[in-house]
């Protein structure tokens, strides 16, 4: 190595250790507290499992609502049978500051879900630091909702960035719409419905996964995927479009969700 480049590579080897002790001076002398209050950024130790960095609800009985309203940047959706005929809700999210990173209200029998907006932070996760890890069980920056059997949801309308929706044991009834940009979407209906159901699945860069599903046909348009199952005018329609995003559409006995009227779901 020259003279040169072996003064470069001191050089930059110094730069980097006088740049992370004024980072570690600044932030613990005052800095951690103006940059979690301001949302500027977020630093993770890897261990998300403290109460600290997550905005909790266990599991709550909550109003029943006939409609959905949910705008998320990041958070995902899931919506899960309930084992009796109340609603529930239940997540751990994770906070950037002192800020509630979730809202939410039932409003004359319509649920909102309003995801806070972050504006421009930057995160830096120190996952290497990590000393205990959460179990799979724990789902983190999901919002789970428990729907009875005989649920009857309409004119709902659910918006999603970067998160994924999941939906189990769903027959529908009516006409659902899913466009999604990165999310992933899994739908699984209940067995014998997807042979009434009007349907059409498509993914630009994702795959779109039908494997179980007797009839209806699988094609591609050079990196495109489709799906679609055709049937009269009068059924129940399902459309689903993604960019990056994986669809999966499968079959269960199990009956979860009776779908009426018109529910889009916007994944952004």
């Amino acid at each position: 190595m020259n003279k040169i480049g072996k003064n470069m590579l001191i050089a930059g080897t110094v730069l980097c250790v006088v740049g992370g002790g004024m980072f570690a001076v600044g932030y613990f002398s005052g800095g951690k507290d103006f940059t979690y209050a301001s949302r500027h950024m977020y630093i993770s130790g890897g261990n998300t499992s403290t109460d600290e960095n997550l905005a909790v609800m266990e599991k709550q009985q909550i109003d029943s609502f006939t409609k959905l309203n949910v705008d998320f940047d990041d958070f995902d959706l899931d919506i899960r049978t309930s084992d009796d005929d109340n609603y529930y809700m239940e997540y751990k999210l994770k906070k950037i500051g002192t800020e509630d990173p979730l809202t939410w209200e039932n409003k004359d029998g319509e649920l909102i879900l309003q995801e806070a907006a972050g504006g421009c932070y930057v995160v830096f996760d120190l996952g290497f630091f990590q000393t205990m890890e959460r179990s799979q069980d724990e789902k983190i920056n999901t919002v789970i909702l428990y729907v009875p059997k005989k649920a009857q949801l309409s004119n709902s309308q659910i918006q999603l960035g970067d998160g994924d929706m999941e939906m189990k044991h769903a027959p529908f009834n009516g006409s659902m719409e899913i466009h999604s940009s990165d999310g992933d979407v899994f739908i699984q209906m209940e067995k014998g419905s997807t042979a009434k159901t009007d349907i059409y699945l498509e993914s630009t860069d994702g795959d779109v996964d039908t494997e179980d599903i007797p009839r209806g046909k699988s094609y591609s348009r050079g990196d495109t995927s489709v799906y679609e199952n055709r049937v009269d005018g009068s059924a129940a329609t399902l459309n689903v479009k993604c960019e990056d995003g994986d669809i999966t559409l499968t079959e269960s006995d199990k009956r979860l969700l009776y779908i009426m009227n018109r529910i889009s779901i916007y994944c952004i």
